[in-house]
């Protein structure tokens, strides 16, 4: 019986990352679409323009923080990179 092997970190830190990259790109596509919705308004009430920037900060605050997740996954990916190319 074949035991499978446990993937080393490295491999679970890229799926993190990749993971993190679909969670931003699926944002920035939802995002996309609200915001076609609001331009496709004749007249926005002030009530609809304040939700709409209000909407857009979340968003860029979301962008940010995820990007700085995919940042810091990626140089963890790095490291690990480095030292399997130590052990060989």
């Amino acid at each position: 019986m074949t035991v499978a092997a446990k993937p080393s970190l490295r491999v679970d830190l890229e799926q993190k990352r990749d993971e993190r990259g679909r969670e931003l790109d699926a944002l920035i596509d939802e995002r996309e679409g609200a915001r076609a919705e609001f331009e496709a308004l004749e007249e926005p009430t002030d009530e609809q323009r304040k939700a709409e920037e209000a909407a857009e900060l979340d968003f860029r605050s979301a962008v940010e923080d995820c990007d700085k997740e995919i940042v810091a996954l990626d140089e963890r990916v790095d490291q690990q990179r480095s030292k399997e190319r130590r052990r060989q």
